[in-house]
């Protein structure tokens, strides 16, 4: 649970990001972001970058859209986080 909750400060990441879709969009367009984030995350990790797709923040999507002031019609698809690898640190606490 203690590794779970880390999410919701991005693993201590300098940089976080929100990805949000239009309500109308159906799946092929889930797909689309879907290969969207994946590039971006094969582009960080070719400039020495990590990232960290986060599902767990669509169990607080109202929270984050108020928080963000999104407009009604996106939804929270998930967030990001991307920093450099601590590599020294204990994953497993």
């Amino acid at each position: 649970m203690r590794q779970f909750a880390r999410n919701f400060d991005f693993f201590g990441a300098p940089v976080s990001m929100f990805f949000l879709l239009d309500r109308t969009m159906g799946p092929p367009q889930w797909s689309d972001l879907g290969m969207f984030i994946q590039t971006l995350m094969l582009l960080a990790r070719e400039r020495g970058l990590e990232t960290c797709p986060q599902e767990a923040w669509t169990s607080w999507h109202q929270e984050v859209t108020e928080f963000i002031g999104s407009a009604p019609e996106v939804m929270l698809f998930c967030g990001l986080a991307m920093g450099y690898g601590d590599y020294a640190s204990n994953f497993h606490e």
